[in-house]
């Protein structure tokens, strides 16, 4: 899909991106599962794990928009 993606529609890294970040969601919406979106970015993730693994690799030093350190917990927040 992605090949096609690249080679059809000349898509670009981030088009890809957001795709990929859609169709997790969907996934995860139709298997009943739990995504949580970080606060720094937005991103979605299906596990809280992945979540903190994204934090501490892309967002070491920045301030959450709430004011407060880094720190997973931050970021543990349910996407309807």
């Amino acid at each position: 899909m992605r090949k096609h993606m690249k080679r059809v529609h000349h898509a670009s890294y981030d088009d890809i991106q957001k795709f990929n970040a859609t169709l997790a969601a969907t996934r995860a919406q139709i298997n009943g599962t739990v995504i949580v979106q970080c606060d720094f970015c937005g991103k979605l993730f299906t596990t809280k794990h992945s979540l903190t693994n994204h934090i501490n690799l892309n967002h070491k030093n920045e301030t959450a928009p709430n004011g407060e350190n880094n720190t997973a917990k931050v970021c543990y927040k349910k996407k309807s």
